[in-house]
């Protein structure tokens, strides 16, 4: 009996001393500071204000050649179209011209009717 109650107290002893962490170990446990966290975020914003520009200037880089061959896609409808032998083929472009044709276009928008109408890309 004696030799096990002291058996019982040496494991006791021993799980308690396991069970306790020190405080270095407790600090190596908790995760991420809130230092640490604000400089990773620091660093996330400076990259996404670096490159959303840069990224935006791609997309619109590789716009302008479709908006190129649109315009001259137009452009040549509206030489066909125009009545032979007539001095002025481009006569007929003007700004409603130009919004009807392209309004099922997928580089522009065109806004508003009639006169009144505006063609973005």
């Amino acid at each position: 009996m004696f030799i096990q109650s002291i058996f019982n107290e040496g494991v006791q002893e021993n799980c308690q001393a396991k069970n306790q962490v020190s405080g270095k170990e407790r600090r190596e446990q908790a995760g991420f500071s809130l230092v640490e966290v604000s400089v990773v975020m620091a660093i996330v914003l400076l990259l996404a204000i670096i490159a959303i520009p840069t990224v935006r200037s791609y997309v619109i880089e590789s716009k302008v050649p479709r908006v190129g061959e649109e315009l001259a896609r137009f452009v040549l409808h509206a030489k066909v179209n125009a009545s032979d032998g007539s001095a002025t083929p481009y006569g007929s472009i003007a700004t409603v011209n130009l919004a009807n044709m392209l309004r099922d276009s997928g580089l522009f928008s065109v806004t508003g009717s009639g006169a009144s109408q505006t063609v973005r890309h």
